[in-house]
């Protein structure tokens, strides 16, 4: 009876380039989601004449899942090309939240306010403009690295003979 020799450990490697885009993205997609619904409920507060506690309970929600997509954004950065192309993007973001906080943060000192915690007509309106801005620059985030992911892709999917990249387009009706 011969006995072969068990094949040797794979080798811990990071994650690939190639692979943290589309991980990248996919949490991208969900906390986008998150975001979305957090700024519905804030221009929903806002609407109906929420109160100053009311709208940074709100404001803090998306800050926090923010936070989350700015720190995964930045430590996946190691990609020069989401460096090169998201990098504007990340800024944007970052200050779009910064700003929202600091209105919070200038409602909790009472400014902004008219009679007791009604955040008054400016204020309601630079929050609004800011959760649209806010929005806008998570999803062409998500566009970006998808944009970054489908190059991969088709790079890959080029190098290995064929051209339809990872995933072909095989049941897409293309």
């Amino acid at each position: 009876m011969s006995y072969r020799a068990a094949p040797p450990p794979p080798v811990l490697q990071p994650v690939s380039l190639q692979r943290l885009t589309p991980l990248l993205q996919l949490f991208l997609e969900n906390q986008t989601n998150a975001i979305v619904e957090s700024i519905q409920s804030l221009l929903e507060a806002i609407k109906s004449d929420g109160s100053a506690s009311q709208l940074g309970a709100h404001i803090s929600a998306i800050s926090t899942v923010v936070g989350k997509v700015l720190s995964s954004t930045e430590a996946a950065m190691e990609d020069p090309l989401l460096k090169e192309r998201g990098e504007w993007i990340v800024k944007n973001l970052s200050g779009c939240r910064d700003r929202m906080v600091g209105m919070r943060d200038a409602m909790i000192r009472g400014e902004g306010l008219e009679e007791g915690e009604r955040v008054g007509k400016e204020s309601k309106g630079k929050l609004a403009g800011l959760a649209f801005d806010m929005a806008r620059e998570t999803k062409e985030l998500v566009r970006t690295v998808e944009d970054i992911d489908n190059e991969a892709r088709r790079q890959m999917g080029a190098g290995v003979g064929g051209s339809q990249g990872v995933g072909g387009s095989v049941g897409r009706g293309v």
